[in-house]
């Protein structure tokens, strides 16, 4: 695959190959540094020993603020929205009067 490039990367202390098309280098380099970081507070807690188990916990907490990401957008769209009906409910009235 002539568009693909292998991506050499440190995470947790230990190098990995990937390979991944070159328009895409800057996300996964932003992923990678991500997952790093997280996995590298995961590790500093004590709780957690072994790689495989941070890991794990590091995609989870990713999973979390991901999925609660999502939440906070989804509210905040809602009463966006609310209040735009309540303003057009307004604007409306006095048309209503119109048609009666």
């Amino acid at each position: 695959m002539a568009n693909e490039e292998s991506i050499t990367a440190t995470i947790l202390d230990r190098r990995y190959q990937f390979v991944c098309p070159k328009d895409e280098h800057e996300m996964l380099h932003a992923c990678i540094a991500l997952v790093d970081s997280r996995m590298k507070t995961v590790k500093k807690t004590g709780q957690v020993q072994t790689t495989e188990k941070i890991a794990i916990m590091a995609s989870l907490t990713l999973a979390r603020d991901f999925l609660n990401s999502g939440k906070m957008y989804d509210e905040s769209n809602e009463s966006k929205l609310e209040h735009l009906e309540v303003l057009v409910d307004e604007a409306l009235t006095p048309q209503k009067k119109l048609f009666e």
